[in-house]
């Protein structure tokens, strides 16, 4: 999320400063022919409201942010954690329309993401040994994608451990199969191929196994908001004077 975000202390209310705030508007006038520059200031009724309240910058956790949605998708809820040093909030943002301005919600909590599901790319894995090994028998294939799919679910996605490459969607990811995982599985291949082959498929299983990649498993991942309670001993004091901000003053 861009921009920087204030929360007045006293009202507990968010808004978001942006570079193009202040930027001006253009009306074209039918009877001069011509456009015409109008001021606008987004921060005025904030500012307005909250000027002689107390007020924080909040601080962004960049890498926190998760949406369902598509990175690219300008409408889709985003969320993301922030800090005023002393709480963790969860900021949301949706908006409406492609056109239409940003909306923001203040949360008491932290982001808790989870793996959900983990799957093995069965159609494409047979499609790609099936080009690379002609002459194998459909049957080893068959026989190696059912042992795959037997080890990936007998885990617990939740603690296994791999290297995750995200989509376009942050739920969705890739997730590299690790060195023990492949070991496990070529001791279990023994009894499918011979050892030429087992050779071969290690390399193809190596070859495969980077982001995309058709020997990485599918990534389903789930997010939920972990909820916190407003901490009177910290809130209702001021917070330190140097932490307060000036509202009228931010640039």
């Amino acid at each position: 999320m861009d921009g920087r975000f204030f929360r007045c202390v006293d009202c507990d209310e968010l808004v978001c400063f942006t570079r193009y705030d202040t930027l001006p508007e253009y009306e074209f006038l039918q009877n001069k022919g011509d456009f015409v520059e109008i001021y606008t200031n987004d921060r005025t009724s904030f500012i307005n409201k909250h000027s002689k309240h107390r007020v924080e910058e909040l601080k962004i956790n960049k890498d926190s942010f998760i949406t369902e949605s598509s990175y690219v998708d300008p409408t889709g809820d985003g969320y993301v954690e922030a800090t005023n040093g002393r709480e963790y909030f969860v900021i949301r943002r949706w908006k409406k329309g492609v056109n239409a301005p940003n909306n923001y919600q203040l949360i008491r909590g932290r982001i808790k993401v989870r793996i959900e599901k983990v799957e093995v790319q069965k159609n494409n894995i047979r499609k790609q040994m099936g080009f690379d090994f002609d002459k194998m028998p459909e049957s080893k294939i068959d026989a190696f994608i059912s042992a795959y799919e037997t080890m990936v679910q007998s885990l617990d996605p939740g603690r296994m451990k791999m290297e995750l490459f995200e989509t376009d969607k942050p739920v969705l990811c890739f997730g590299k199969v690790n060195d023990e995982m492949i070991k496990k599985l070529i001791k279990v291949s023994e009894e499918i191929f011979s050892r030429e082959e087992l050779n071969t498929l290690n390399q193809f299983i190596l070859d495969n196994n980077s982001y995309d990649g058709i020997f990485t498993l599918m990534v389903t991942r789930q997010f939920k908001i972990s909820r916190t309670q407003k901490r009177g001993a910290e809130i209702v004091k001021f917070p330190p004077k140097e932490e307060l901000i000036d509202i009228r003053k931010v640039g």
